[in-house]
């Protein structure tokens, strides 16, 4: 101990001395000045007389927070190239390197803890190098040409690496004993994008620590027995894209703490009764992509933790009644299937459900008591179906219910006797009544909006006769009563799990609703091929992510952590009008269909005694009107490298209807 605190305290002297940003080094490498040493890039000159000029001058360097060495001629690391410096980080990437010298870190002083080796020519695993970097945490040996690990690779005894990247490499096997003297340590495995046709479980086996596994984009065919015997913390599992046919129930053995699993984009035909009952912990399920046909009964009954679930592009025709009973799902997308209706036993057994997406199925028929057992429900999509009717009175007992998409069905008139008068917004472009009911109007409190349609469906031309002048994107509909907001239920979430946190923003003013912000709410399904924001797995080392692919980071998860929602805001946007005077001042006159009954107006008293009141329930609640909607596209633009597809809803809990949707 008192050796080491004498390192220490020379480490810190000899820092104390250096002088940051030498100009002899500032010639050659862009160096900045950081709390407690310097950062160098030195990328794209020429490598090996770099670091020939750092060891020279070593002395006025102290330490190296990180050293960059992109595209710098490298070819081979050459013995006792690094000898005498302080380097915390070390990236040597995208170079052209295919040989490390056994000596190549002899003499670097022992405070290196990240070595990153990605997008290189390595064809094996530089073991004997590594040893010689007692104190390294990740080691990042991904996009090379490694096709095989053989006994002679096995990673030395390195007792504080946690994290190993060997993703998109060749690789078709992996020694037993490959992570052996590092089974003690090691938290993150990154084996995606390999050529493997089995899941190395002799290797993997016995991890005690590992807590996030990655084996996406491999040939694996089958899940063996015993697969993942004996990985005791693992939370997170990802063997996306495979060949996977069958779900073996005894490949999960004694795996107690899985909280993420991806299957997407496999082959998978057939679930099993109680598929998942030994994942007592799972909260994340992702099932999009697959061959799946039907859910049978009890599939997904029993999982108290089970909060998102996503059965997306499968061939799903038929859900058994008890498919979910005493089920805990928040979130489920069941679009891109082939369903055709909806009895009423459909999504029963789920009274936390608050977002369902049946988007882009075949479905005619919806049971008027298809949606009763699911009292929290919010958001709800059944665009793009074959809709023509939806019976009286199939949401009213959703009081919670705000948002509903209805686009691009067959429906034929308005379903105003469907909702209750809570629904906030309803979608209906592209639908045959645009032809003769193209408005946008307020109907007992519901905003009905189908304005712009391009109607396709009318053949490119309205309906509505010629005489009809430019109709208010408002109506006024006189005694609006605004919903309050109920308490939110115990045991949902209270915050985004996302890299940016919601922001409180306020209530905007009456606008034209955008439908391109609802266009392509659920047209997605959570894909793991690019993997989700950077949340941490471990807790020992926040690093930067290295490579271009979210999966070849290690410490991702997909797709994005949902939230649990609450309910809705005190006041949504449909429910703040004009006042009567400003319908009024409009010259512009309209006329409704025949169809269309608009209850008598009220004396212009009434309606300024209610607007004035509507005003202070809106002032006392802080909100104002200078807020507009985010952009969906950003977000999406953002996540580009995370997913294949835009992510699917995110509803933004505890905040004002401009939180909705989140950038």
């Amino acid at each position: 101990m008192l050796h080491l605190a004498t390192f220490l305290w020379l480490i810190n002297v000899f820092i104390g001395c250096a002088i940051a940003c030498p100009d002899i080094v500032s010639r050659i490498c862009a160096c900045q000045e950081v709390h407690n040493g310097i950062i160098l890039d030195c990328s794209g000159g020429s490598g090996y007389e770099t670091m020939q000029l750092l060891r020279t001058h070593q002395s006025l360097l102290g330490l190296i927070q990180s050293l960059t060495l992109k595209n710098s001629g490298f070819t081979k690391l050459l013995p006792e190239m690094f000898s005498g410096l302080y380097i915390k980080t070390l990236d040597l990437s995208e170079n052209k390197i295919n040989d490390v010298s056994d000596k190549a870190f002899h003499g670097i002083n022992p405070v290196i803890e990240e070595l990153l080796l990605h997008h290189n020519l390595l064809k094996k695993i530089p073991s004997s190098a590594l040893s010689a970097l007692p104190n390294i945490l990740r080691l990042d040996i991904s996009n090379n040409s490694i096709t095989e690990i053989q006994e002679n690779d096995v990673i030395p005894t390195l007792n504080k690496i946690y994290d190993i990247n060997l993703g998109s490499n060749s690789i078709v096997s992996i020694h037993t004993n490959f992570f052996q003297k590092v089974k003690n340590s090691l938290q993150v495995i990154n084996l995606g994008h390999n050529k493997l046709k089995a899941v190395p479980s002799s290797a993997i086996r016995g991890l005690k620590q590992l807590q996030s596994l990655h084996l996406h984009q491999n040939q694996i065919m089958q899940l063996d027995a015993l697969s993942f015997l004996n990985l005791p913390v693992l939370k997170m599992l990802n063997i996306a894209g495979n060949n996977i046919t069958e779900l073996n129930r005894q490949s999960f053995l004694n795996v107690p703490n899985l909280r993420y699993l991806y299957l997407s984009r496999n082959k998978i035909k057939n679930l099993h009764d109680y598929q998942f009952q030994s994942f007592e912990q799972l909260e994340m399920l992702d099932l999009t992509g697959n061959e799946i046909v039907k859910i049978p009964n009890n599939c997904l009954s029993g999982l108290k933790q089970l909060r998102q679930l996503y059965l997306g592009q499968n061939l799903i025709t038929t859900i058994s009644s008890k498919a979910f009973t005493n089920s805990s799902i928040v979130i489920l997308v069941l679009s891109e299937n082939n369903l055709t209706e909806l009895p009423a036993e459909t999504i029963s057994g789920m009274p936390n459900l608050q977002q369902v997406s049946f988007r882009n199925n075949q479905i005619k028929k919806i049971d008027r008591n298809a949606f009763y057992n699911v009292p929290s429900l919010v958001m709800l999509d059944l665009a793009e179906n074959n809709i023509s009717e939806i019976p009286a009175s199939t949401f009213l007992s959703q009081l919670n219910l705000i948002f509903v998409d209805l686009s691009n069905n067959k429906l034929k008139k308005t379903p105003y006797s469907a909702f209750n008068r809570r629904v906030g917004t309803i979608l209906l472009k592209e639908n045959p009544l645009v032809c003769t009911e193209n408005i946008h109007m307020l109907q007992d409190g519901n905003g009905v909006y189908f304005k712009g349609s391009p109607n396709l469906i009318c053949n490119g031309s309205s309906i509505v006769p010629s005489t009809t002048t430019e109709q208010p994107q408002l109506i006024q509909i006189p005694k609006l009563q605004i919903a309050k907001n109920t308490q939110a239920q115990s045991n949902i979430a209270e915050h985004f799990i996302t890299n940016m946190p919601p922001t409180e923003q306020p209530l905007f003013s009456v606008k034209p609703i955008n439908e391109n912000l609802f266009h392509n709410i659920v047209t997605a399904s959570p894909e793991t091929e690019e993997s989700v924001p950077k949340t941490a797995i471990t807790q020992n080392k926040n690093v930067s992510s290295t490579t271009q692919t979210a999966f070849d980071n290690p410490g991702v998860l997909s797709p994005f952590p949902i939230p649990f929602l609450k309910k809705g805001p005190i006041l949504s946007k449909s429910s703040s009008v004009r006042s009567f005077t400003d319908v009024m001042e409009n010259k512009n006159t309209h006329t409704l269909p025949p169809s269309i009954v608009i209850e008598p107006r009220t004396t212009p008293q009434q309606l300024r005694i209610e607007n004035e009141h509507s005003k202070k329930h809106l002032n006392g609640a802080g909100f104002t009107n200078n807020c507009n909607p985010p952009s969906y596209h950003g977000y999406h633009k953002k996540n580009l490298e995370f997913f294949d597809e835009p992510p699917a809803w995110i509803y933004n809990p505890g905040s004002n209807y401009c939180n909705y949707y989140q950038q």
